[in-house]
């Protein structure tokens, strides 16, 4: 299992970034680590220059890291779904939906780049044969990271199927009308997809949240995807907004990304 994003260190793990921080060159492209993404059937592998993307404040993140922690997200959720004890010492999960820790089901990276085309008009075929491995109507939480191309900007979509909400998680100021446009595909795509499986959630009754309350904001350009990844930690990991990190607290949850996708079985 990883930590929350948010979880504090340890004597010994601050000294393990430090070492880590060491030891990392931006300019190795040898893999450190790997992970298997199971409804993808891929690989995922990081290198040294991946990580130190992740070490080091102020680095934007790349599609490779983003993929790699939302994978170790996924499995740990599945590892707390399957193993309730293993989550009871945290405080504040929430108790709705089909337990205290939320189904979830994550989409890669590369979800929204099928799902719209270049000039962001929905194509449902080329995303057809996403989440073939459960049922839409089976699950809590459904999160997907979106790319916003022309600003380099990573934002978070997630459908809570237990409060029928779809929400966009923006560190910024988000704009409302590329957050209805991206939340109404969504919606359509998780529409489209139960009907052909057979179990409708008809998500044009849902309610939909384009900025998101109680969610700390980035004070700078780059930070976004750091953000990004410790809202969907939350999220899965059972918590709803408000969220009491802040910007101060960024360095150090970098540190806990790095030690989690190095030293997480996988």
């Amino acid at each position: 299992m990883i930590h929350l994003a948010t979880d504090k260190f340890s004597e010994k793990e601050t000294a393990a970034v430090q070492r880590l921080q060491d030891s990392v060159q931006a300019e190795n492209r040898t893999v450190w680590t790997s992970t298997y993404n199971g409804p993808t059937k891929e690989v995922l592998t990081l290198t040294g220059h991946d990580l130190s993307l992740v070490l080091y404040q102020g680095n934007w993140l790349n599609n490779e890291i983003v993929n790699f922690y939302l994978n170790l997200v996924r499995l740990d959720n599945m590892c707390r779904i399957s193993h309730r004890e293993c989550d009871s010492g945290r405080d504040g999960t929430v108790v709705e939906g089909k337990g205290c820790i939320p189904i979830t089901t994550i989409f890669s990276s590369f979800f929204f780049t099928k799902l719209f085309n270049d000039d962001m008009q929905y194509q449902y075929s080329a995303v057809q044969k996403w989440m073939t491995d459960i049922d839409v109507g089976d699950v809590d939480l459904i999160i997907a990271s979106f790319h916003v191309r022309n600003s380099n900007h990573w934002t978070l979509v997630v459908a809570d199927l237990r409060r029928q909400n779809m929400e966009y998680y923006d560190s910024l100021t988000p704009d409302k009308e590329l957050a209805r446009k991206v939340t109404d595909g969504f919606a359509r795509f998780l529409l489209e997809r139960s009907v052909e499986q057979g179990k409708v959630v008809n998500t044009k009754y849902f309610n939909y949240i384009w900025n998101v309350p109680g969610i700390p904001r980035q004070r700078d350009i780059n930070e976004c995807g750091v953000f990004m990844l410790t809202y969907a930690s939350l999220l899965a990991g059972g918590f709803f907004p408000p969220y009491n990190f802040s910007f101060d607290d960024i360095h150090s949850i970098r540190g806990r990304i790095a030690l989690d996708v190095l030293v997480t079985p996988k």
